[in-house]
Formats: C-alpha cells, structure tokens, sequence
C-alpha cells in the first residue's frame, strides 16, 4: 500500500473531498466539512487588542484601551492614574466641588466644603498667598489678626459690641474689622495694648449714647494701633472728648483713620492727645498719618504737652475751631509740646488751619501777651496748604519754629481773614505762599529774633506786618499787589487793644521785591520804631502816582539806603519855589536825585513826607517810663492843635505812645507832651514834622550849577563852613543826615576851589577874604616841585631874628609894627639866624 507521500496530490479541495480517520478501532472516512464543522473561519484583523466583549459564541471584537494604559509594538503597558499637567484647568473652585482622597485602601471623592471642615484638619503649614504680597503659612495669616466678629461682635450699627470689643482686646490679638458699623458706646476705656485693622472708609465704629462726660474712648494702654478706622463720635448732645490717647499711652499709630462729629464747645475735639509733664523722659512716639478731622465741634485733632508727635498727610476740614492743634495752657508753666511736627496736611474751612502754641504768656484769663513761657518748642511745620480757613491758615506762637513750604490760601471776600499769624521767638518763616484778599499775609507782630524770608504774599491789605517785634529781618520777599507791603508800629496790640508790651525795635528790611498797584504803598514805620534798615529793595509799579508811598518812615531811627524803583535809584526833581523859599522835594527811599538844569538856588530841602507832615506831631517818643501807673492819658501841647495820642501801659510802665491824630500848626521848638495819670516819672517826647533820619546819604547830581542857600529859617543845608555851597554843573553833593538836619560831606565847589582846566587852580572866596590859618608857630610854605623846601610867609611879633628857623628867602612881618622892624628877609642859613629887617 502506498503512504501518503507516494499519493498524487490534490489539484483543487472542497468540503465534499473525503479524508480517512480511525474510529474506535476502524477506519473510515469524514469529509472535509465534517472535520472542520465546529471551527472558526480564518480571521482578517487590524493592528490592536482583540477579544470579545458579547456573550456567546461569535467572531472576535475589537477592545478599547483605557485611561493610564498604552499598546505598543505587541506590548500593553499601565501608567499612573492620572498627570495633574494634562488635567484641564478649572479657574474657580466652589464648596461643591470633589477632590479624590484614599480611604481603606479605595479610591474615593470629598467634596471641598467637607474637606475643610473636617474636625482636627491641620492646614496651618499649607502656603497661601494674598492678592498682593508673598506667599506665607495659613498659621502665619491666621495669627496677623482675628476678627472681632468670633467674640460676639455684630456690626450691624445697631447691636452696642462693646462687651465684644473688650473680650476681643483681652485676648492679645490685633482685631480685624470687616466693612461694618459696630456700636461703641462711652466712656469705653482701652487699658491693653491695641491693634484695630480696618478697612479704610468702611469700617465704622460709632457711638450711639454716652454714659456722663469726659471721653468717648479712653486710651491708657502702653500702645496703640489703629488703621482704617471710622471713629464717628455721633453728634450727640453734651460735651465729651472723641478718642483719647492718655499721658500712659507712649506710643501710637495711627493710619488712614477718620475722626468726625466729636460735640461740645470745650471738649468737643476728635483726636486728643493729653498733655505729659515737661520733666518726665520724653521718648514718646505718635504718628498720625493719611487721617481725616471733619466736622468736630473744637479741633480736629489736639496735641497737648507731649513729645514726639508728626502729623502728616491728614485732612482737617470743617472744624469749629482749629483743624490742627499743637498747644497746652499750663498755668504753671511746667509743661509744653516739642519736638513735633505737622508736614504735608490740608487744612480748610476751620478756624484756624494749623495752630500751634498760644501767646498767652500766663495762661490765665483775661490774656496777657509775651514769649516770656512759650507753649510750644521745637516745631515744624512744613509742606501743608491751608484754604478758607475763617481767620488764619496757619498761627503759631513758641520758641524755635519752622514755618516753611506751605501754601495758604485765604479766599475771604470780606478780607477779614489772615495767612499766617507769628507771635514767636528764634523762629523761621520762609518759602511760604500766601494768597489773598486778606487783612494780613504774614502778621509777626510780638515776635523776636524772627527770621522772615523767601515769602510770596499776594492780594492782602498788609503783605507783612513786624509791629511791635525786635530783631527781625524781613529779607528776600515777594510782595505783590498788597495794599501796604510792609507796616511796622512802635507798639503792637491784640484786636481788643491789648498791647504785646515789646518796643519795637532792630529790623532789617532787606533785598524784598515789592510791586505796588495804583493806590497801594510800600513800606510805613508808625510811632517811631527804632534801629530799622530799609536797603536793597526794589520797588515795582506802573502807576507813577505810587512814588511817594513806597516809604512813609515816621521815626528819626531809620537808614535807608540802595533801594531802588523800577530799576532806578535817582529820580528828577526841580526846585519848587513856595512863599519865597526855593525847596527840592526828594523821594523818601531812593539815594540820589537829578537835579534839573533850571534849577539855580536851592533853600530847603525836604523828602515827600517831610513836605506833608509839616507842622504835624509826626510821633511822640517814651524817654522814661515811669511806675506806678493803672491809667494814662497824653497832653500835647503847643502852638497847633488837632494832634491827639493813646497811651500804653505794661505793669504800671509808659511802653508806648501811640498817635491817633497829627493835628496841624505846631512848631518844633515850643510843642511839649506829657503824660497825665496815677503814676509818675513818665516824659516823653514829640516830634513835629520829620526830622532827616541819622546817617541818610542822598547824593545831588546837578545838571546846572546850583546854589544851597545857608538858610537858618530852614536849617537843613549846612555844611562844615556854615556857608552857602554852589555846585558847578555835572557835579555832586553829597548829603548826610547829622543831628536832625542834612550836611554835604562831599562836593565840588566853585566857591572856593576852582580848576582852571590847564593844569591851574584857583582858591577863592565867595565873598570877603580868603584867610590861609596856620598853625601856632607855623607859617604859609611856598614851593614846587623843583624846589621842595621853597620859603615861608610868616607872622608874629617882635623880631624873628634867633626865634624862628627858616629856609633863605623866607619873609617875616612884625605885627608890633615900627620905623625898620615890620619887615624881615631870610638871607642865609636854615636855621633862626640871618634875618635882616628890610623896612
């Protein structure tokens, strides 16, 4: 039998083709269909996992991969869950949604709010990080602050959270202070050290009642922190303090806080600091920065007798009396505010702006005015502009003040109101900006030792007013369109006419520039001030009708020298002739005057206002004091009438006189005055008209020869010789005031030298002989250049012969006279001999 691989193969096979197989034991045959009933079809397959997915038989189907799972190159690989990277960002997270965790070996999902209020959760070392700022610690955050609502607080401004408030500061915390209205209600007393967080124009604590007086709240913790803070002290009737920082409180702060509606005509202020003893250890520290003071009662906020304190960048708006204050009235004179400062404030519509200090040398009622105890030392004030304030922008009275950089703006239509009011010592007022209409840009009246600079003063009655000061320099100034840029009285008083009882005297009025509008003037010295220099001013106008009031000095100590108006230090004058006396009329300020060609004889000569006062009392001096006197009135006496005077009295003393009327007719040799009163000692006395001031120079420049008539009727053109002076045209003179009356101390005289323009000169006399006066034993030496001793003219009595030494062709005349002894000749030697008498 042949095997199989001896069988011819098979060209084509079908199912019905027949293949021998054994069974049990005997062979048969099965057909191809038969053997392969039950087997699957051969499969077609794309690249992936396959299997089947439905039940029962049936051809293989395709498989997915899921999440985390990767098929490649015949290989099924697994990776992690999930990649935080690949997740699709959420930019919100509510309380609803889930977060997975791992719990008992499964993975489950946790909604947030459950998270974060699951009991014991420990996220204080997770980081979070502000809207602003650095990332920190949820402990770090947590510990800042706490808010005052988890003690019980509503802020609802209604519900009184006071018992909340003092639980919350019991627990040591800074307190934080949601955008609400809590209800405090007084006296709260805050006995531990506080931090109050706020948020800035809406966190409100307000009071609702008071219980009795004193203060809304007390502070008498060591510290203090407020910031964002509304203190509103409600309006409510009486008189109460707003927030009190007491004399145990050594340090605070306090930021971007309001104080309002504090009531009561003598505590109603909003932020009080108390005053401490002078004596104690100032290392006190107050800094109130970016707050607001608004409509407070009294003051806006009020510094008593503390060190250390800097207000800046606040508002003070709309208070009754002060915006700013700065000042403690100790009646015992042992507590005062120093070291302090307020810098770069607004302050409008209060009273006073900024006040620092008060010039009531006792504390006491009714005021006495002085520096003798100054309420404030050591003060700046610095960079602030104050407008519409009701009567001054800025006041300050003390010792060592720095008023500098700020801008003042008066805007009062009634002109009434004032820039700044300085009634200081060892004091700086300088850079300042002061803009009417106003009765005063600068008031330093009472002051000493003031140093007035660098000030801009526009549109104000008086630009600046020194009356009543000593030792102030007015320097480098810029006055314009004032009604008077500058006034100085003897004696300054209060507008109750009480007297500073400071003669006023040593003022320099230097390098100022002054514009005067038609109808205004410059500078007026009222009641004879002493010791005032008036120099290197320039004087600005376009009104030509101003000139005479640039300068009215009544007083007979002034200098006034170098000033100028509009760039020139000379004006033209020509003489005026009146009743049959010829007078030049020069300016009052200006050094020089161009007399006019026509000008040929000169009698008088007078300023402006010498002109005017004529037979006026011009002002009464104080020669002596007296004692003893509660009341005074003056006498004047004398040919006029009319002039009348007031007196002012300090302790009993004669300070001052001050003129209330001129009058008219008086003479200067027969008018007295004399005070009349209760004390006695007192003298005084007047001065008619004005007198030349000490040691004026004004210098003539005359365009024609000018004759200056030694006049005694006018008593005022003398010079050494007592006799007339001609000036030859193109010439000067020099003129000085001595003794109350002008003398040339230089000029060119054709009088008495006359050049002869070839190298001559002649002496001559304007009349009578011209005397050549040795010496006792000298004589009149002849000689030239050639020959130095030359000869000697000689005179005596008797002869000359062993008497007087001289050199040969010397002469001697005997004034004894005689027949061969009236004449001598010197014929030999040098010595006293060789004399021979001639006739």
């Amino acid at each position: 039998m042949p095997t199989i691989d001896q069988l011819q193969p098979v060209v084509v096979a079908s199912d019905d083709d027949l293949l021998p197989v054994s069974q049990s034991g005997t062979t048969r045959n099965v057909s191809r269909s038969q053997l392969l009933a039950g087997t699957q079809p051969a499969l077609s397959l794309t690249p992936g996992l396959i299997g089947r997915a439905s039940p029962g038989l049936g051809p293989p189907e395709a498989i997915t991969i899921g999440s985390g799972l990767t098929l490649q190159q015949g290989t099924l690989s697994g990776s992690p869950r999930y990649s935080a990277a690949s997740l699709v960002r959420s930019t919100s997270v509510s309380l609803t949604d889930l977060v997975p965790t791992w719990q008992n070996g499964e993975d489950r999902a946790i909604s947030v709010r459950t998270l974060l209020s699951a009991s014991g959760a420990e996220v204080s070392s997770q980081i979070a990080r502000a809207s602003v700022g650095s990332a920190r610690r949820l402990g770090d955050w947590l510990s800042d602050a706490v808010p005052v609502e988890a003690f019980g607080a509503h802020g609802d401004g209604v519900t009184d959270d006071t018992t909340a408030f003092n639980a919350a500061i019991a627990s040591g915390r800074p307190l934080l202070l949601g955008p609400r209205v809590y209800c405090i209600n007084g006296q709260w007393d805050v006995q531990a050290s506080s931090v109050l967080i706020g948020t800035a124009g809406q966190t409100t604590v307000r009071r609702i009642s008071q219980a009795g007086g004193g203060a809304w709240i007390n502070v008498t913790a060591p510290n203090f922190i407020s910031v964002g803070v509304v203190f509103d002290a409600g309006s409510l009737p009486g008189d109460s303090w707003g927030v009190m920082i007491g004399k145990t409180c050594r340090e605070t702060t306090i930021r971007d806080c309001r104080f309002v509606n504090a009531t009561g005509t003598a505590l109603g202020s909003g932020l009080i600091i108390q005053a401490r003893d002078r004596g104690t250890d100032h290392r006190d520290s107050h800094a109130i920065t970016s707050c607001v003071f608004q409509n407070n009662e009294r003051h806006g906020v009020w510094v008593q007798a503390v060190s250390g304190v800097v207000i800046s960048d606040c508002v003070a708006s709309d208070n009754s009396a002060f915006g700013i204050c700065l000042d403690f009235n100790d009646p015992l004179f042992a507590q005062a505010v120093s070291q302090s400062q307020v810098i770069n404030c607004r302050c409008f519509r209060n009273s006073r702006g900024i006040s620092i200090g008060n010039y009531n040398e006792t504390n006491g009622e009714p005021p006495r005015w002085g520096l003798d105890h100054p309420d404030a030392i050591d003060i700046v004030v610095s960079g602030n502009c104050c407008a519409a304030n009701s009567a001054y922008g800025i006041a300050v009275s003390g010792n060592r003040i720095n008023v500098s950089d700020n801008q003042i703006i008066i805007d009062d239509a009634s002109g009434s109101a004032c820039g700044i009011l300085c009634n200081a010592s060892m004091t700086t007022i300088a850079e300042n900006t002061v803009v009417g209409p106003g009765q005063f840009g600068i008031d330093a009246g009472g002051s000493s030792c003031l140093w007035l600079q660098s000030n801009l003063i526009v549109n104000c009655a008086i630009g600046v007013n020194a009356g009543g000061s000593n030792r102030v320099q007015i320097a480098r100034n810029r006055l314009v369109s004032n009604k008077r840029a500058i006034t100085i009285f003897q004696i300054e008083t209060d507008g109750a006419g009480r007297n500073f009882g400071i003669s006023c005297q040593d003022i320099w009025i230097e390098d100022n520039l002054i514009s005067v509008d038609e109808g205004g003037g410059g500078i007026f010295l009222f009641d004879g001030p002493e010791r005032i220099s008036i120099s290197g001013n320039r004087f600005l106008s376009s009104f030509e009708s101003v000139l005479p009031n640039l300068c009215w000095a009544k007083t007979d100590a002034v200098n006034v020298r170098s000033n100028s108006w509009n760039g020139q230090t000379t004006i033209d004058v020509a003489g005026d002739t009146n009743a049959g006396v010829t007078r030049l009329v020069l300016s009052d300020v200006l050094d020089g005057a161009v007399v006019a060609a026509s000008t040929t004889k000169v009698d008088a000569i007078l300023t402006s206002h010498q002109l005017a006062l004529a037979g006026q009392v011009s002002f009464v001096r104080v020669t002596n004091g007296g004692s003893g006197y509660s009341q005074a009135r003056v006498l004047i006496a004398g040919a006029g009438q009319g002039a009348s005077a007031a007196v002012y009295l300090r302790d009993g003393v004669v300070v001052g006189i001050a003129l209330v009327a001129g009058g008219s007719g008086y003479d200067p040799s027969t008018t007295s005055a004399a005070i009349i009163g209760d004390g006695a000692g007192a003298a005084l006395q007047p001065f008619v008209g004005l007198p030349v001031p000490r040691d004026r120079r004004v210098t003539l420049r005359c365009l024609g020869s000018v004759h200056l008539s030694q006049s005694i009727a006018a008593g005022n053109n003398w010079n050494w010789t007592r006799s007339d002076i001609t000036a030859a045209a193109g010439s000067e003179v020099v003129l000085q005031g001595i003794d109350g009356a002008w003398q040339a101390m230089s000029f060119a005289n054709i009088d008495y030298v006359q050049p002869g323009g070839d190298g001559s000169v002649s002496l001559r006399s304007s009349k009578g002989d011209l005397s050549l006066v040795p010496g006792k034993g000298g004589g009149v030496r002849v000689r030239s250049d050639a020959e130095q001793a030359g000869f000697l003219t000689c005179f005596g009595r008797g002869s000359p012969e062993g008497v007087l030494a001289a050199p040969p062709g010397s002469d001697f005349r005997n004034l004894d006279g005689g027949v061969g002894t009236t004449l001598w000749l010197k014929r030999t030697g040098n010595d006293s001999s060789g004399w021979f008498p001639i006739a």
